[in-house]
């Protein structure tokens, strides 16, 4: 878990790419399930994706979204 602009942020790294994108094959578009788990989270979710890391964070203070997505990319799941 790390901090950005007093939200939280979730990063899970993974030992190579492969690994990261199999995890990552399990997340639905909409961010709403994982494998066959269907989640109700707490916040919107926003999912990242970047080489062997996987970011998850659920929000959507606007500021924290734009840093995200500058040093990760556009969102892979999530709403």
């Amino acid at each position: 878990m790390i901090r950005v602009r007093d939200e939280d942020v979730q990063v899970y790294q993974y030992p190579n790419v492969a690994v990261a994108d199999g995890e990552a094959a399990l997340i639905s578009p909409d961010g709403s399930s994982v494998g066959k788990a269907k989640i109700h989270w707490i916040g919107s979710p926003h999912f990242y994706k970047k080489e062997r890391f996987l970011v998850l964070y659920l929000g959507d203070n606007g500021e924290v979204l734009k840093l995200l997505e500058t040093v990760l990319g556009k969102p892979f799941a999530g709403k």
